[in-house]
């Protein structure tokens, strides 16, 4: 059985949560573009006439496209997310003084806060993927909130290292380089 202890600062918090709404933002702009696509009057005569050319154009619109969305969309997001809902969860510190606990054990993952528990089961998680400084819990349904553990909550290399065995053992841990 692992247990830890942390509390997010400020700072994780607005990466994980800005991290995750670029991806969400991203994906949305390629869907948009490729339905502005299926409008397009002259589309069908750039495939039939050239289609080499044409699929290059469709390929090189698509990435452009996707990203002017993304950033768009992102800043507009930004501007109002940040500045109106993010600003008044920073001033309230409700989130920042909550300590997160878990405790990992071969059936399952407790998680405990001032605010309430949860219990999970292994097979809840589709994977867990790792990075440098974190730990993300991907589930299965993706409609259960993500889970994200810092690597600094583990107390030492050695609970570090039992987690990461039970996670490759649940068949979930994945490296991200």
């Amino acid at each position: 059985m692992i247990n830890i202890s942390f509390r997010l600062t400020r700072k994780e918090y607005l990466f994980l949560y800005f991290k995750n709404l670029f991806k969400s933002r991203l994906l949305w702009g390629v869907l948009a573009f490729i339905f502005f696509l299926l409008f397009l009057p002259d589309l069908p005569k750039v495939f039939h006439q050239e289609f080499r050319e044409g699929l290059i154009f469709l390929l090189i619109s698509l990435i452009v496209a996707s990203l002017l969305y993304s950033i768009v969309t992102g800043v507009i997001m930004l501007f109002f997310i940040f500045l109106i809902t993010l600003w008044r969860i920073l001033k309230s510190q409700k989130d920042f003084q909550a300590v997160i606990s878990y405790e990992f054990s071969p059936t399952k993952v407790l998680v405990q806060t001032q605010y309430g528990k949860s219990e999970y089961k292994w097979d809840l998680f589709k994977s867990i993927t790792e990075d440098k400084n974190y730990f993300y819990f991907k589930t299965i349904n993706n409609f259960s909130p993500m889970i994200y553990i810092p690597k600094r909550a583990f107390k030492n290399g050695v609970d570090l290292e039992k987690f990461k065995t039970l996670a490759q053992e649940k068949k979930l841990l994945q490296s991200k380089n």
